[in-house]
């Protein structure tokens, strides 16, 4: 999807996106993070950010023009190379394609802030839990975590408009289903996979070339008590609706305020 149709793949609102009404959407979002965190009395420093699943820049270009130093991390070896090929900061931004499952690329305590959204969500707990933990040991104490995971699968006819939501139950293939546990270290576990529809129910389709994404979570519990025991303090969690009408997804700010307990 990446190589095909990135911009689709990180925003499916539209099959075919301007470049320049793509990364307004990011400017756009960082500026309400932003603002938000303010309202929240969660000053930041504007020192050095971190964007985790980056895609093409959307978020980390935006996020240059507050912070001195910008570092962008995604899988896809397609995103980072139209990433790098887009970038306008110069060495101020630097993209990493990262396979691993956790940030052993960045030592402890690299960043100030730490950005993540419609993420996690892509990737089975035993991964998301992991990226979590790695969040706050980048952080520097007192850094900021904002991302996004949903929490489970809503109702289908209390999450879609009333005129839809019959035809909704009878035809999205909703499935709970359990998968690989996370690591010992962590104690998130699945809350489900919708392996067959997009966010909002829709089979994905690129305009030509047919994709599956899946869908996965932790649930709200399990994120606040993993936060907490290494060395979080939730300063925000709220209900978003960038996971679709089908999941129940919440949104976190986490200060690092301790080292992890043991």
């Amino acid at each position: 999807m990446g190589a095909q149709n990135p911009m689709w793949a990180i925003l499916t609102a539209r099959t075919h996106w301007d470049r320049e009404a793509f990364f307004e959407t990011g400017r756009q979002q960082v500026g309400q993070i932003l603002a938000h965190l303010t309202s929240i009395s969660a000053p930041v420093l504007f020192g050095r950010a971190l964007d985790f699943g980056c895609g093409i820049g959307r978020l980390t270009q935006a996020l240059c023009e507050h912070f001195q130093e910008c570092d962008g991390v995604d899988i896809a070896e397609a995103m980072i190379a139209q990433a790098c090929a887009v970038n306008r900061f110069g060495d101020r931004c630097r993209y990493h394609r990262n396979s691993r499952n956790d940030l052993g690329l960045f030592p402890d305590e690299s960043f100030d802030f730490v950005l993540s959204l419609i993420v996690l969500q892509h990737m089975q707990p035993r991964y998301s839990s992991r990226y979590i933990v790695e969040f706050l040991r980048v952080l520097r104490m007192g850094g900021v975590a904002y991302f996004q995971i949903p929490s489970g699968v809503a109702s289908a006819r209390s999450a879609l408009p009333a005129t839809e939501s019959s035809a909704a139950a009878a035809t999205i293939p909703i499935t709970i289903s359990p998968v690989q546990a996370p690591q010992p270290e962590t104690p998130a576990t699945a809350v489900s996979q919708v392996p067959s529809v997009a966010r909002d129910g829709r089979e994905l389709n690129t305009g030509g070339t047919e994709g599956r994404v899946e869908m996965a979570g932790i649930p709200r519990p399990l994120v606040i008590e993993l936060l907490q025991r290494i060395g979080g303090e939730v300063l925000a969690c709220a209900r978003d609706d960038m996971a679709g009408p089908v999941f129940e997804s919440y949104t976190y700010v986490v200060r690092k305020v301790a080292l992890p307990k043991p």
